[in-house]
């Protein structure tokens, strides 16, 4: 049974997009994308239930990138193949989901981590969340990233196991087992289901 306390706390969804969806479930097994879909699906529908905030944080690039230098080792690529720019179809939230998506709020960022150049604390304060529950893409870039930044700002912490994805389910695991657990609470959709019904 999870500990968490879902008060004051929101749900950050990170980089739910076209663009990085088509780069990383490319990666992995053909059912993963719909695996995960569904898996948000029912958080969304979870959390419509215990009204809980959802808050989206994606990250785009203006023409050009002149945010990228050339010394970033984890956005040169996007960068060389014009990728992620504002405006354009890959920077729009997952098919399946975008009329859902497009109701929350959103925080727009320029790096991996959910918090650097974006106003997520901002958003977090409006909602007077203290506590942050985070899924998304990728479990090690923006998951990972988010979490410990989020720690470091003495945030609550929680990451959900089920509705966040890495290509590479080894990565996952040890991650999701190892790594993580150091900074959040390791949750899935059914603990937040749970709480909210002995609530």
């Amino acid at each position: 049974m999870s500990t968490f306390d879902f008060t004051k706390s929101a749900i950050v969804l990170l980089d739910c997009l076209e663009g990085v969806a088509a780069g990383q479930f490319g990666q992995g097994q053909p059912e993963d994308r719909a695996q995960f879909v569904d898996s948000l699906t029912e958080l969304l529908d979870t959390a419509e239930r215990a009204q809980i905030p959802v808050i989206r944080v994606d990250v785009q690039f203006r023409a050009g990138h002149p945010e990228v230098s050339p010394t970033n080792a984890y956005f040169s690529a996007a960068k060389a193949a014009g990728r992620l720019v504002e405006g354009t179809e890959p920077t729009e939230p997952l098919a399946e989901l975008q009329d859902r998506l497009d109701a929350f709020p959103r925080a727009i960022k320029r790096r991996i981590g959910g918090f650097a150049g974006s106003d997520l604390p901002q958003l977090l304060a409006g909602v007077e969340c203290n506590g942050i529950i985070l899924g998304g893409l990728i479990t090690r870039g923006a998951v990972l990233s988010t979490a410990t930044e989020a720690a470091d700002r003495d945030y609550r912490v929680a990451v959900l196991t089920d509705c966040s994805y890495d290509p590479d389910p080894e990565v996952h695991e040890v991650l999701t087992s190892k790594v993580l657990p150091i900074r959040a609470e390791l949750l899935t959709v059914s603990d937040i289901d749970a709480a909210c019904v002995r609530s």
